[in-house]
């Protein structure tokens, strides 16, 4: 997930009218323009070095004792609910 999230931040810096369109969401992205994915993708996005920073220590501090309380498949199912949740 940590490289996900790296990846997106690359994104952003290479190319940001792509990385609004399609690791952001907002009401009028998935209602009217129907960009369903955001609400998935804009979990892995971060535009900033300091919000990427802070996201990525909490998610490698927290993470592996949930991944073996819980086990990964559960983890990654919550974790992708929750920012679905959060973005819609």
């Amino acid at each position: 997930m940590i490289a996900a999230h790296l990846a997106v931040f690359g994104i952003w810096r290479i190319n940001e009218p792509l990385a609004t369109r399609h690791f952001s969401t907002s009401f009028a992205s998935f209602f009217h323009q129907r960009l369903f994915h955001t609400a998935i993708t804009s979990v892995f996005s971060h535009k900033d070095f300091l919000h990427l920073g802070f996201n990525t220590m909490a998610l490698a501090s927290i993470s592996p004792n949930l991944i073996y309380v819980v086990g990964e498949r559960s983890f990654a199912t919550f974790y992708l609910a929750a920012g679905f949740i959060s973005s819609v």
